[in-house]
């Protein structure tokens, strides 16, 4: 059965694993591979040079080369990513504002339109399912033509900022047995500012520097609601499959 594999990238809190769940629902025969699977242990991540802290947002914090190889055999009819997407919810807004988007007239208009794709999309490619890639540097040049659709989630400082402090005060308040320990911390003072903003707009301007026009999708998600945005990715995903199944 062939494998569609969607890619999904942007800065954390930016909506990646939001964005994945909502298009697992919709698309039905679909799973979800986070590259926050793939940390390397503690002992491992290395230390930022400007401010002596370690990284978590830099690429060297991975073991990518064991996700490529955990992607690729999916590709090939592997038919489990065994634990590869227990992380997926963990970063996501919270779950009661999720199901209260799948209970809106909207979520309904836009299932209807989902399974009108998909039905579009079988007709072209015949039986297939979906990976969604989701991480914060997985366009990789060891990666990108595994993609057949990459999604760029872009956002702007203060939101991101914001969204970022929300998501560690969650975290405080649910206690550390809710979560893997290793991502159980509070950030060290203007941790924000100076590592993961700075390695963001990085590899956003190498993405934009790196890739051919149309390669990648950019999506400045800052003021789009959730819908919105499932909205937008999905019409971006059907075009470009739609495309690609032309030529």
């Amino acid at each position: 059965m062939k494998t569609i594999v969607i890619g999904i990238s942007g800065p954390s809190c930016s909506g990646k694993t939001t964005l994945s769940i909502m298009l697992k629902k919709l698309l039905g025969n679909c799973s979800i591979l986070s590259q926050d699977s793939y940390y390397k242990d503690e002992m491992h991540i290395p230390i930022d040079r400007e401010t002596g802290l370690k990284d978590y947002d830099t690429l060297g914090s991975f073991e990518t080369e064991e996700m490529v190889n955990d992607i690729l055999k999916f590709t090939k009819g592997q038919d489990e990513l065994n634990d590869k997407d227990q992380l997926a919810s963990m970063w996501a807004i919270d779950s009661k504002q999720i199901e209260m988007e799948l209970s809106t007239r909207e979520y309904g208009y836009l299932k209807a339109d989902a399974e009108k794709m998909c039905k579009e999309l079988i007709s072209r490619y015949g039986p297939h399912r979906y990976l969604v890639v989701e991480g914060i540097c997985v366009f990789q040049k060891e990666i990108m033509d595994v993609f057949d659709t990459r999604l760029f989630l872009e956002c702007e400082f203060e939101m991101l900022k914001s969204r970022r402090k929300e998501r560690e005060c969650e975290m405080v308040k649910a206690g550390s047995d809710k979560f893997d320990e290793r991502f159980f911390l509070q950030e060290p003072p203007q941790y924000f500012e100076s590592v993961v903003w700075r390695n963001y707009t990085e590899y956003l301007k190498s993405c934009k520097l790196n890739t051919s026009e149309g390669e990648i999708n950019f999506i400045n998600v800052s003021r789009k609601q959730v819908l919105d945005l499932v909205r937008c990715a999905l019409d971006i995903i059907f075009g470009e499959l739609v495309q690609n199944s032309n030529s």
